[in-house]
């Protein structure tokens, strides 16, 4: 996602997003205030527990080095040799973190060599990691077959559900995936990208009207400036795909008339100016959405499938990546 600085770009210059299904965050939020407010205490309580325990933790250390000093020269506690799962532990995340280098420095196999070399270890870190990038190489078996049913089991196993079933969908698997993302949002029923990703998978296998509610159910639960408006966005995109273009129009022409116009709706009215092979009308309103929104955040927006089978269209060369 993006940082709340970027968004501060963005809202600064352009204004709430407009024209939504549901009002902007300040003038009404459809999302329950209890839960904001739970979330205050909840945070506000474990803050004060986690000082106690700071503090707690403190004094027995300071009292431990007292009681623990080396005597007759012999080597502090800080010197001794790490146990042997520590030091394994410690040497696999510096391997997670030349493979990390490898990877963004486009060396793949030296990055796939170098996490096999610790798959022994059962770190769960090290399969995820092997497994967006053998999904981002398009070996989607390859990737899912790195998703142990132990990497399912934990605090956090729905990270590796929702992956599993993002390669699952890219793969063409889509009613597997549909299982595996059913499952994510019963274990994080509050997080956003889950029903975002479930939302876009829906709509890419042409369920859009059931990828409606779960694009509805992540805007319930964004948590910052930035996801919202991605899911914002893509509900648009999804809107353009349900409703009659005609109306559509009507509802984006005060939108797209004001000054400045709200480049959210430009990019959904651009895709509806591409489905009617408009392009002319679609460069334009996809290049005032380009001038107003972050570049990293206008990347990520067009990359929705309504804008995929204009990847290649000359006329649309450098607005759609």
């Amino acid at each position: 996602m993006y940082s709340d600085q970027q968004m501060d770009s963005y809202t600064k210059h352009s204004g709430s997003p407009r024209g939504y299904r549901r009002k902007s965050k300040s003038s009404g939020s459809s999302r329950p205030q209890k839960l904001n407010r739970i979330f205050t205490v909840v945070s506000a309580v474990l803050g004060g527990i986690l000082l106690l325990v700071v503090a707690f933790v403190a004094g027995r250390n300071s009292a431990g080095s007292a009681l623990q000093a080396p005597v007759d020269g012999s080597p502090s506690a800080s010197a001794q040799p790490l146990p042997a799962q520590a030091a394994a532990t410690e040497s696999t995340r510096e391997a997670i973190e030349l493979a990390l280098r490898h990877y963004k420095q486009g060396s793949i196999p030296e990055a796939i060599e170098v996490l096999t070399l610790h798959t022994a270890q059962g770190h769960p870190s090290v399969q995820m990691l092997l497994a967006r990038i053998e999904g981002d190489r398009g070996n989607a078996v390859e990737a899912t077959n790195w998703i142990s049913p132990d990497l399912t089991r934990g605090s956090r196993q729905y990270d590796m559900l929702l992956l599993k079933a993002e390669l699952l969908a890219a793969s063409g698997g889509h009613q597997a995936a549909f299982v595996e993302y059913e499952q994510a949002a019963q274990l994080a029923p509050l997080e956003a990208r889950v029903f975002l990703s479930w939302g876009q998978a829906l709509r890419d296998y042409g369920r859009t009207r059931e990828a409606m509610q779960r694009l509805e159910q992540a805007s319930l639960r964004t948590r910052n400036a930035s996801e919202d408006i991605v899911v914002q966005s893509r509900i648009l995109l999804a809107r353009t795909e349900l409703e009659n273009a005609d109306s559509l129009k009507t509802e984006a022409a005060p939108l797209l008339a004001a000054q400045p116009a709200d480049p959210l709706w430009q990019l959904a009215m651009a895709s509806v100016a591409l489905r009617e092979n408009d392009t002319e009308t679609a460069a334009d309103l996809l290049r005032g959405a380009k001038t107003r929104l972050p570049a990293a955040l206008y990347s990520e927006l067009v990359t929705d499938p309504a804008f995929a089978p204009h990847l290649h269209d000359p006329a649309m060369r450098g607005l759609l990546q």
